[in-house]
């Protein structure tokens, strides 16, 4: 995140200030941390996309479930009962 939050340096600012030009190993270890932080937050968004999908298919089971359900109560599948409201109704 330090990283990220220092600001870069244009060559055209460094022809202007040579005073400017922040020590050679002091970016060069900022860059890797950048680069370690960008592929932890990769993984991290992978796993939490995983973490979504798997309670995606949750909500998706218990919607079987409840559709199930309700076919059992009235001993009419969800479709039929819609028809035959429709038949009712015309």
């Amino acid at each position: 995140m330090i990283a990220r939050a220092v600001p870069r340096i244009s060559e055209e600012e460094l022809k202007k200030n040579p005073s400017a030009i922040p020590s050679h190993g002091f970016m060069m270890f900022l860059e890797q941390i950048d680069e370690r932080f960008k592929i932890i937050f990769e993984k991290w968004l992978r796993r939490v996309r995983i973490g979504i999908l798997k309670f995606d298919n949750f909500v998706v089971e218990r919607l079987k479930k409840f559709k199930k359900e309700t076919a059992k109560e009235t001993g009419f599948a969800v479709e039929e009962k819609k028809q035959v409201e429709d038949n009712k109704s015309v």
